[in-house]
């Protein structure tokens, strides 16, 4: 009697657990994953973007807009991976919606500028970035992009003004490089 208990018992537990894979597979096959903080997602997605892994960055960055959607620092770094990835209305949603709730933030005014340019967007993109350049009138990057701009448009005196000024700005070699290359080019 006691063997046919515990046989009975044994065998209600392999049905639970058999109903509970079915379940999961239902789910698309992957158990629930614990819900991380949306700093721990940022660090993990900063970190995999270090290392280039931009849409495995991405996934974390929109891992934590899905835990905390009003966290600006998660959107704007999403939109930074989406940008990288060349997922570019991606990129300038995640920017316009950073913008909603920080419409003061310059350097996503700057970000979504380079979408927008890289869009062929120009004249919103000039908006964009000249609101950049009055709300933090050192930011190097966005007077490297209304060069770039200027450039464009063919107001050359204007472009050089704005490298020069990313010159004096600018600590990054990268950008400072690509700044002179374009200095050079104006004045052949």
């Amino acid at each position: 009697m006691e063997n046919s208990k515990t046989l009975w018992w044994v065998l209600g537990a392999v049905v639970l657990v058999l109903l509970v894979g079915v379940f999961m597979i239902s789910l698309g096959g992957q158990p629930a994953q614990p819900t991380l903080s949306t700093g721990e997602y940022l660090r993990m997605g900063n970190d995999l973007y270090a290392q280039g892994r931009f849409a495995d960055a991405a996934k974390q960055y929109e891992q934590a807009v899905r835990v905390d959607g009003t966290n600006v620092s998660a959107r704007v770094n999403l939109g930074n991976a989406y940008f990288a990835l060349d997922r570019l209305d991606d990129a300038a949603t995640a920017f316009k919606e950073g913008l909603k709730q920080s419409p003061n933030d310059a350097d996503v005014h700057s970000n979504l500028a380079a979408v927008l340019l890289r869009q062929s967007k120009v004249d919103e993109a000039l908006a964009e970035v000249q609101t950049a350049v009055r709300l933090k009138p050192d930011l190097a990057e966005a007077h490297y992009i209304l060069g770039v701009i200027y450039r464009q448009k063919g107001d050359n005196q204007n472009a050089l003004a704005e490298f020069q000024t990313t010159l004096q700005l600018t600590q990054d070699a990268r950008l400072k490089a690509e700044t002179e290359a374009n200095i050079a080019q104006l004045q052949k």
